[in-house]
């Protein structure tokens, strides 16, 4: 998704997108749960919408990456999914 606003960057730097302006600078710690909410939510199942990122696929996920606190990975995971969630369901 960055990659997408970096590439609108690119084309009209005069014009830069309001995302690319607004969005917070992380640390790489925070970096580490942005990647893994995208690696997650691609994985995420879908029929008439997004489904919630699953609990399973999350801590599998924590446990793989070397996430120490599996329950505060899932909390952060499930956090997002709610924001993304929401963000889907009012663009209808």
């Amino acid at each position: 998704m960055l990659e997408h606003f970096e590439e609108m960057l690119e084309e009209d730097p005069e014009n830069p997108p309001a995302a690319l302006l607004r969005r917070p600078e992380l640390n790489e710690a925070q970096w580490q749960y942005v990647r893994a909410f995208f690696q997650l939510s691609a994985s995420r199942s879908a029929g008439f919408a997004p489904n919630a990122i699953s609990i399973v696929d999350a801590i599998c996920y924590a446990n793989a990456a070397g996430f120490c606190d599996h329950v505060y990975f899932l909390t952060v995971m499930q956090e997002a999914d709610a924001v993304f969630l929401e963000w889907v369901a009012n663009k209808k």
